[in-house]
């Protein structure tokens, strides 16, 4: 958010898996999460408060799929 990319912490043993294999399972289950799910950007204008978010997250929320 904020124009800043996501971030995800991961705290492993180095004893127990590689950076790269820890790396790989990351990246394995990212693409499983993104086959399984879409993304949409929309601009939206005119909500400039909490309660118009709210409502526009629930009109958003009762559309299918």
């Amino acid at each position: 958010m904020g124009g800043h990319p996501a971030q995800l912490c991961i705290h492993y043993d180095p004893s127990v898996a590689s950076v790269a294999r820890v790396r790989e399972i990351a990246q394995g289950a990212g693409a499983r999460l993104t086959e399984h799910f879409g993304h949409v950007l929309w601009d939206l204008e005119g909500v400039q408060d909490e309660r118009r978010a709210r409502t526009v997250t629930g009109l958003l929320s009762r559309l299918q799929g």
